[in-house]
């Protein structure tokens, strides 16, 4: 059991019993493309690309506003009675208002 707040009220819960959900909701599963991938990672272009964002206000907008609206497809996705758990466990912010991955920086590249 654990204490959990969620917003001005304190609740115990037993957290041992709870399904505790994941923000990522899709994965990356072709082995040719996870190399693609991880060769952009291993030669520095998403470093490049984080550089870009951090410089160019209207594309950091652009990529805040993908995060963004990630965030409310992923929250979209689960039955109203998924969303009631979420808000009263207290996973509402981390499902709903969080971009790609779970990202909490909505500025910053999501790399495998």
């Amino acid at each position: 059991s654990s204490t959990r707040v969620m917003s001005d009220k304190v609740q115990s819960v037993d957290t041992a019993q709870m399904p505790v959900p994941w923000p990522n909701t899709f994965w990356l599963v072709c082995p040719s493309l996870v190399r693609r991938v991880g060769t952009l990672e291993h030669t520095g272009r998403i470093k490049q690309y984080q550089a870009k964002i951090n410089q160019d206000q209207e594309m950091r907008e652009a990529f805040t506003g993908q995060h963004a609206r990630f965030g409310e497809m992923r929250w979209s996705l689960l039955r109203e009675d998924d969303r009631e758990y979420a808000v009263k466990a207290g996973f509402e912010e981390s499902l709903r208002s969080r971009g790609i991955g779970g990202y909490r920086c909505m500025t910053q590249v999501k790399c495998l």
